[in-house]
């Protein structure tokens, strides 16, 4: 299609990949919590995850501008395809890159799933106090 041949290294990485997901499967969590708002803020402002978030955004950062560098380069002609930093940074840069950010949408994903449906049940039990059947009506 590209007109990209696949080498033994994809195909070794793309087996790694797959060896490493059926792994996580097998050997992973059956069950996971389930956390309240409240929990949820209290987790979010941990001394320890602010010092991850942190650590992965410098991180991040760094090896997106790595990354961009090397590609513009590469653009320029600076370095032949062949390089070392064409082969094997560049790659490397945008696995850590992706590995990252998708890491981090799985965390939000699940956190904003609870957080839509803490934010349901308030909504509901606003709207029914204001019509006078909530919990909170003082009739």
């Amino acid at each position: 299609m590209h007109k990209t041949k696949i080498t033994k290294l994809a195909v070794v990485g793309t087996c790694l990949i797959i060896v490493g997901n059926v792994i996580i499967v097998i050997f992973g969590a059956k069950s996971s919590a389930t956390y309240t708002v409240e929990q949820l803020k209290a987790l979010y402002t941990e001394l320890a995850f602010l010092v991850y978030l942190l650590v992965m955004s410098v991180l991040v950062a760094v090896v997106w501008v790595l990354y961009k560098l090397a590609r513009l380069a590469y653009k320029r002609q600076a370095t032949s395809p062949t390089n070392v930093i064409n082969t094997r940074l560049v790659p490397l840069a945008y696995a850590l890159v992706s590995a990252s950010i998708g890491t981090f949408s799985v965390l939000l994903g699940k956190s904003l799933y609870v957080l839509s449906i803490g934010g349901a049940a308030a909504a509901v039990t606003l709207a029914l106090t204001f019509v006078g059947a909530g919990r909170f009506c003082c009739c």
